[in-house]
């Protein structure tokens, strides 16, 4: 009977442990199967933190390139600035060498006139003394015809 009872607290034990064990077992299992959960879970945001760098390279690249592009147009945008600075200098100098020119011109214009003004003159000065000297020519031409006819008459 005592053996009988010894392994009837053996099969006690033993049926317990397995209890336990079987128990654990299913703990385990339990647990390996939700940390298996949490490394897909990983995974899946590991994953999602890659795109999201690229995402973000890809970003950052874009500014640099954004930049970059701003920095050139703001150069070209100096130098269009500088150009144009120095065709506003050169207009206002064609500007002023065009009213020189005109000036110049018109005091040409004025003084041309005036020389034809004095040409004129001249030529009607040289007309008068003309017809003056013709007047006085065939005046003393009929004195001297006079003077002849008066001549012959005394002969």
């Amino acid at each position: 009977r005592e053996e009988a009872r010894s392994a009837q607290e053996y099969l006690q034990r033993v049926q317990s442990e397995h209890r336990s064990c079987s128990s654990t077992s299913k703990v385990l299992a339990e647990t390996q199967a939700e940390a298996m959960t949490m490394v897909v879970a990983l995974a899946s945001v590991e994953a999602q933190m890659e795109s999201e760098r690229k995402t973000a390279r890809a970003h950052l690249r874009t500014e640099e390139e954004i930049s970059s592009t701003f920095r050139s147009m703001q150069l070209q945008y100096e130098e269009l600035q500088g150009a144009n600075a120095s065709m506003e200098k050169l207009i206002a100098d064609l500007r002023a060498s065009f009213d020189d020119a005109q000036r110049e011109g018109h005091l040409q214009a004025l003084a041309a006139e005036e020389e034809k003004t004095v040409k004129e003159r001249e030529v009607e000065v040289a007309e008068e003394a003309a017809a003056s000297l013709v007047s006085q020519s065939q005046a003393q031409a009929a004195a001297a015809e006079a003077s002849a006819s008066s001549c012959k008459l005394k002969v």
